[in-house]
């Protein structure tokens, strides 16, 4: 799922059908700067997010304390993502940007952001240290503190539309 919006939203605009047509000089750079960036974001956000979910899981905490921590989480991966922008932004121009992908820059990576903060809920399983049960042959079971929809509602965005769409 994550992987096929990252591929829509890099290359999307590159594809002729299944195949990849020859961009021309500003259309490669472009698509190399945002690959790059793309994938750096979604590792620090899966990053960011699992950590701060470890924490939670394994520290007894109010709610008002875990929903902080997801917060400064959510803030650190913004940073990121307006860091990696800019990045782009040095060897992609914003014109180049936006007739590649016919959005800013800041539209792309805010949907690959919210990507991967719904992937590092998705696939989330809490430490042993805060689930102690155990099956009848000596393994440990782990079970998620927080769902999925405790972070998202649902990983299905406006922003994914944006992500999935044909070009």
């Amino acid at each position: 799922m994550v992987d096929d919006a990252v591929i829509s939203g890099v290359y999307g605009p590159l594809l002729v059908g299944d195949t990849v047509r020859s961009p021309n000089e500003a259309e490669q750079r472009c698509a190399d700067a945002t690959a790059r960036a793309a994938t750096e974001l979604l590792f620090f956000g899966f990053r960011s997010r699992r950590q701060v979910l470890d924490r939670i899981s394994t520290l007894p905490m109010a709610p008002s304390v875990k929903q902080s921590h997801l917060d400064r989480s959510s803030l650190h991966i913004m940073r990121i993502r307006d860091y990696l922008v800019g990045m782009v932004g040095q060897r992609c121009p914003d014109g180049d940007f936006q007739a590649v992908y016919h959005r800013s820059a800041m539209a792309l990576f805010a949907a690959l952001a919210q990507r991967a903060d719904c992937l590092a809920g998705a696939m989330y399983v809490q430490p042993i240290a805060a689930d102690r049960r155990w099956a009848h042959d000596g393994v440990p079971i782990a079970s998620p503190t927080l769902s999925p929809t405790a972070i998202r509602s649902s990983c299905h965005t406006e922003a994914d539309d944006h992500l999935a769409c044909l070009y």
